[in-house]
């Protein structure tokens, strides 16, 4: 075996490295992509054919932007990645530039850790009523890069089972207000009358209600929410990062 990772590996790694940069598990970048996490798995090491959309979602996911790309330097990014995955190139130019990619994103600085406040339990399962709190229980440590994104971003703690198995009871959520809102995003709301609750997003095709709200576990129900047909409520924000404990 060669002493130098092929090209493909090399760029998988990166993609591995952007993504742990972030903070995302693979199961976000699948969500974010609408392909499996083990295709994420394969992709990482350096194997499969992915679509150019699915690297220019990659980074978009792993930098907090909504496609299409509109940064320069990404978009070079994303060419440079397709020409090596899809088209199989291997050129000089393309060895350096991916050289010079790993180089700069392992030697950066690891991200300083900041703290958001978190404010209450939130239900992925039956809702139980529950009231606004203007005052955090506790802080928890996240990535710096996120608070710099939304210095109003907040932690809630997954209760139920509702969004099993890509949320699990005592998993903490970050959920950002700023963030722009795609189809098929995790987003925290609250809803009449079950109160704060975490589903997948999906703009509603129907003109009697703003958005449909819908599990993972496909034994619950999707909400309306709004309009003339849905319950009252609103959308707190776009969950960023999900915290484990394993």
């Amino acid at each position: 075996m060669s002493e130098r990772a092929s090209i493909r590996q090399r760029a998988g790694l990166y993609l591995r490295f952007l993504r742990l940069k972030a903070g995302l598990e693979q199961s976000a970048i699948a969500v974010r992509l609408g392909v499996s996490q083990p295709t994420i798995s394969r992709l990482e090491r350096g194997c499969g054919s992915p679509e150019p959309a699915h690297l220019a979602g990659w980074l978009a996911a792993c930098h907090g932007l909504p496609l299409p790309l509109a940064d320069p330097v990404l978009e070079g990014v994303s060419r440079l990645l397709a020409d090596i995955f899809i088209f199989e190139e291997a050129t000089e130019l393309h060895n350096r530039e991916l050289d010079r990619l790993l180089s700069t994103i392992v030697t950066q600085q690891p991200r300083a850790a900041a703290e958001v406040p978190y404010f209450a339990d939130v239900a992925a399962g039956p809702g139980e009523r529950q009231e606004p709190r203007e005052t955090p229980r506790s802080y928890i440590e996240v990535p710096a890069a996120l608070i710099a994104r939304d210095p109003q971003a907040f932690a809630l703690r997954i209760v139920g089972d509702s969004m099993q198995p890509l949320l699990m009871e005592g998993d903490i959520v970050v959920v950002s207000p700023a963030a722009v809102l795609f189809e098929g995003c995790l987003v925290a709301a609250y809803v009449e009358p079950d109160g704060d609750v975490v589903k997948r997003y999906l703009p509603c095709r129907r003109r009697d209600c703003e958005a449909l709200l819908r599990s993972s576990n496909p034994a619950y129900a999707d909400i309306l929410l709004g309009g003339t047909e849905g319950r009252s409520g609103r959308v707190w924000g776009r969950v960023l990062l999900c915290q484990r404990e394993l």
